[in-house]
């Protein structure tokens, strides 16, 4: 029996998992995409039996429906999905005849399966069925935080809410031209991500336990630490802490792997990870790992009598950033398109060809040797930003990448004692701070946040004195979108 055989029955009871009530509703096939691990054996099981498959394409209708849902979810770049159809079938580039038969027999499939169809947009239909591509989670996460705080944000006329993706899109062109031509969608995954965010703060869940919210996949968590920042601010770890990852710690110049606890009733359990086990426990621990961290993808198992499960891991090749003001942990996808403007460390097993950066501290030196704890020899470089905007270019073995970072556009308190020389007279008393005058409260406004700042400042910003309410007299100083009050 070929794997296929075996995917296509598999996928078939995931796919009757999902109400026909629910399949002409944007996102439908979210749940049915397989996780990073699963969908890279589902490509290869598609490699080996392609030059079979392409010429009876209704033979595996369940998975051509999901090649395609899994490629916008995974690779979605506007017009470039045939590339990565003919990279993920193991082809050469595909005709555009033969673009057409895929298309025709996707088109049946979806309509057979009650799927919704757009117009004869085929790729915009994939992504449709899986929600918002992983590429663009991000960009998205920025602007459901710009909806928390707009009480009209769903009744905006369509010019309105154009200028506004416009604003917020900044240069993302991928992430504009989404929010724009799938409006319905993005209001429909902008509420769920709210509705998330108010029950697991209330309820104290976990996201695996929040059914309802179908957007909130482990790649979100795993590629995006954002997510958890958005759904719980007070406590982020909380909702990482079923997730294995990968950590630079320079204190002990090593580089380990978080591993996750493991419920009572699931143990005894062993951690595998290449020639590595260790014994899983009900507390968090950690398995070193130093030169083996250095591959380009790590599969970490988890073996018990029960079952047996697998996470698919980035490793450090041919090069790996690590957040240092986010636990040294590593940034497992830096294709996005913007990553937040922290400190980093770049580190290589081997020296990096061409390494530029700009605006971040020149004098930190490049591809600096490094031994770590067991004796192997890597190569780290600090980017330390000293500008609002910067950017990092890499050339290595005939391949580039470009790395954008940025500051987050989001609205910032400020404290200030008072305004000019008279900001320094302050003194501080134990935990308290005595001062001449009251303090001067600032809030700064991302550009184009809302659509009259001073007025919504009015009404939502508010300052309280000893737990009570207070009038205040608010002015308006526009510097980057400041407004003081």
């Amino acid at each position: 029996m070929s794997h296929l055989t075996n995917w296509e029955a598999e996928l078939g009871k995931v796919l009757q998992r999902v109400e026909k009530t629910q399949r002409q509703k944007a996102g439908a096939l979210s749940s049915v995409i397989p996780h990073r691990a699963k969908w890279d054996e589902f490509l290869e099981s598609v490699k080996a039996e392609w030059q079979t498959w392409r010429s009876n394409l209704g033979r595996y209708p369940n998975c051509l429906v999901v090649l395609y849902g899994g490629l916008a979810f995974f690779e979605y770049g506007e017009k470039t999905f045939w590339p990565y159809f003919a990279k993920a079938v193991g082809s050469e580039p595909i005709s555009n005849n033969h673009q057409t038969e895929i298309n025709t027999a996707f088109a049946k499939v979806a309509d057979n399966l009650e799927l919704k169809i757009q117009r004869r947009d085929y790729v915009g239909s994939a992504v449709y069925h899986i929600g918002i591509p992983l590429s663009l989670w991000d960009g998205f996460l920025e602007i459901c935080e710009w909806a928390l705080l707009q009480d009209d944000w769903k009744n905006l006329s369509h010019a309105e809410w154009d200028d506004v993706i416009a604003k917020r899109a900044g240069g993302r062109t991928r992430l504009k031209n989404f929010l724009l031509e799938n409006r319905e969608a993005a209001s429909q995954f902008i509420q769920e991500m709210h509705d998330a965010r108010e029950i697991l703060q209330q309820e104290r869940l976990q996201p695996s336990e929040l059914k309802q919210a179908c957007l909130l996949r482990p790649e979100y968590f795993d590629e995006v630490p954002e997510t958890a920042e958005f759904l719980c601010p007070q406590n982020p770890e909380s909702l990482l802490q079923d997730r294995a990852r990968l950590i630079w710690d320079e204190q002990r110049s090593r580089i380990i792997l978080h591993l996750p606890a493991v419920a009572q009733s699931r143990l005894p359990a062993i951690w595998c990870i290449g020639t590595h086990t260790q014994q899983a426990s009900i507390s968090p621990d950690e398995l070193v790992l130093n030169s083996m961290a250095f591959e380009p993808t790590l599969i970490l198992k988890l073996e018990s009598r029960q079952q047996h499960e697998a996470q698919r891991l980035r490793g450090v090749e041919p090069w790996g950033i690590f957040d240092l003001e986010n636990r040294g942990r590593l940034v497992v996808n830096p294709d996005r398109e913007r990553l937040p403007l922290r400190r980093y460390a770049l580190i290589s097993p081997k020296k990096i060809d061409v390494i530029s950066r700009e605006g971040f501290e020149e004098e930190n030196p490049e591809n600096e040797p490094y031994e770590l704890e067991d004796g192997t020899t890597c190569y780290i470089t600090y980017l330390d930003p000293t500008a609002k905007y910067s950017t990092l270019s890499l050339a290595h073995r005939n391949k580039k990448w470009q790395l954008h970072f940025r500051t987050k556009s989001e609205i910032k308190p400020w404290f200030f004692i008072d305004k000019a020389q008279y900001a320094a007279n302050f003194e501080r008393i134990h935990d308290m701070i005595k001062i001449e005058h009251l303090p001067l409260l600032c809030v700064a406004v991302p550009y184009g946040f809302f659509k009259d700042n001073v007025i919504e400042l009015n009404h939502k910003f508010k300052v309280r004195m000893d737990d009570k309410g207070g009038a205040a007299l608010s002015e308006r100083r526009p510097s980057d979108g400041v407004v003081g009050a």
